[in-house]
Parts: structure tokens; C-alpha cells; sequence
């Protein structure tokens, strides 16, 4: 591409977000914030510390657990879905190292989904799965 092509390139990019933000439900943004400050509150109002959410050894920050995490599920009406992806078992020499994927949905319509591993040389967090 030439110089003068990345410079329309440029404008084009930043026409569009100009035009993506000038082309925004104002009102319905200021709805749906005010949707998130609302779940904010019930979440904060109704979860656990210790039980629901924690501060996991070596971070500094709560984080979400999986009760937590289902009662917000039930909540959302969203089902989850887990499924170990890799996983080694040395009984001989004690190590077990797993990777599992959650995938949430709704209706039947996957939602999105993430992946977890933890394995015995960890010092504090081995992962933990109920049904």
C-alpha cells in the first residue's frame, strides 16, 4: 500500500467509529448500563464472601467461585456443560494435570465457553469439579 492509501485507510477507520458512536441508541445504551448496575447490586447484595467469592491464595483480588458462579447461573437461566479436554494421570509419581472446558448456554444456544487447567505441582488451587 502506498502512503497516501494507509492515510484513506485511517480515515475510512476512524470515519466508521465516529459514524459508530454518532449512530448509537443513546437511550438504550443509559437502559442497559443501568441493567448492569442493577445485576451488579443484586450480586453484591446476595453472594457470600467465603462461600460464593474469595480471595484466592497468591492474587490479591476476590474472585468468583463456583457456587457463585451457579447461583448466578440459575439466575441467568443458563446451563453449563464441562468436558476435560486433556488430562494426565501419573499415580507413580503423583502428578495429575487436567484442562477442562465449561461451556455455558441458554435455550440450547451456546453462550460461550472457557477453559480451566490445574494440575498437583500448583501449591494451593487443584482443580475441583461437582455435578
Amino acid at each position: 500500500m502506498t502512503e497516501k492509501s494507509n492515510a484513506a485507510v485511517a480515515v475510512t477507520s476512524n470515519e466508521a467509529g465516529i459514524s459508530l458512536i454518532a449512530n448509537a441508541d443513546m437511550d438504550k445504551m443509559a437502559a442497559q448500563l443501568q441493567s448492569i448496575s442493577n445485576f451488579q447490586m443484586m450480586v453484591e447484595k446476595n453472594l457470600n464472601d467465603g462461600q460464593d467469592f474469595g480471595v484466592i491464595p497468591g492474587t490479591n483480588k476476590p474472585t468468583l467461585l463456583k457456587p457463585g458462579a451457579e447461583k448466578i447461573q440459575m439466575l441467568m437461566g443458563v446451563t453449563s456443560e464441562y468436558e476435560v479436554t486433556t488430562k494426565i494421570e501419573d499415580y507413580e509419581r503423583g502428578f495429575f494435570a487436567y484442562t477442562v472446558r465449561c461451556t455455558l448456554s441458554k435455550g440450547g444456544t451456546k453462550i460461550t465457553e472457557g477453559l480451566g487447567s490445574a494440575n498437583t505441582k500448583e501449591n494451593d488451587t487443584v482443580i475441583k469439579m461437582s455435578s
